[in-house]
């Protein structure tokens, strides 16, 4: 396959001042013939633009023949981004891609790879309500509560802090730990109080979620919804405390009954 010349330059070898090649536009633009003339005549696979590869463009594109295609002429598929350390399942969790997820997945890229900021595909896909995307990498053993390392921000947290409603539900019906505190102290609990979001609030206090846990700076849920002034948050937390303390005077109540049994 010959080069594709403008003159006496090579087409193939072209690059903006930003990094940008022929590649990288014919596969953000799903070009799938163009992309292969290219690759046929040696187009380099994983320059980047602006830290971004062609493998990395096409993924967030949702350009599955194009990455098949990249990947067959032997683009790197994990390579990270130089800015932000991304690779490619990445852009496709991000994007909600799901059929290109389970591409990277079953070609090796390894489900809980991070970028810079120790994020993992099921932070991107939990923070954009992806719910596919979500119950795919569950599907793939992802580490459900996996830690940023900007402050240990995990997918619930995400998925709370992006009113994801559906996905706080799959990752508590995954087994998520309910009570994950960030490095401050922040539970899921305190975001959905903070944010006003009594649905996901509701869902959490029913799966357990503890009430009056404080955080770091000593405020609890409750706390930051009533000086949110959030009163349908306030209500249910102050609900979900009363009949606790019922249960637990009740469970006590029974001890009691019993000790007195067996003493006299």
């Amino acid at each position: 396959m010959r080069d594709v010349r403008l003159g006496h330059f090579t087409l193939k070898d072209a690059v903006t001042f930003r990094g940008t090649t022929a590649l990288h536009y014919a596969a953000q633009n799903g070009r799938v013939e163009a992309v292969r003339l290219l690759l046929e005549a040696g187009a380099a696979k994983d320059l980047q633009d602006h830290g971004d590869t062609p493998l990395m463009f096409a993924s967030g594109m949702g350009h599955h023949e194009v990455v098949q295609l990249l990947l067959a002429f032997g683009a790197e598929r994990d390579k990270a981004s130089m800015y932000g350390g991304a690779v490619a399942m990445h852009s496709a969790a991000w994007n909600g891609h799901a059929r290109l997820v389970r591409l990277f997945l079953r070609a090796g890229t390894d489900v809980d790879k991070t970028e810079s900021t120790g994020r993992t595909s099921l932070h991107f896909a939990a923070q954009r309500d992806h719910v596919e995307v979500v119950q795919l990498l569950l599907n793939f053993a992802a580490e459900k509560d996996k830690r940023s390392t900007d402050g240990g921000w995990t997918p619930l947290h995400e998925a709370v802090l992006n009113s994801s409603l559906r996905v706080v539900r799959l990752l508590l019906d995954a087994g998520a730990e309910k009570d994950v505190a960030t490095d401050s102290g922040i539970t899921p609990l305190h975001l959905a109080a903070q944010n006003d979001q009594p649905e996901i609030a509701r869902i959490l206090v029913e799966a357990g979620a503890e009430t009056e846990v404080e955080a770091d700076d000593a405020s609890t849920p409750l706390d930051l919804a009533k000086s949110e002034g959030h009163a349908e948050i306030v209500s249910i937390l102050e609900q979900h405390s009363a009949k606790r303390r019922r249960l637990q005077l009740d469970k006590s109540a029974v001890w009691t009954a019993v000790a007195e049994e067996v003493r006299s």
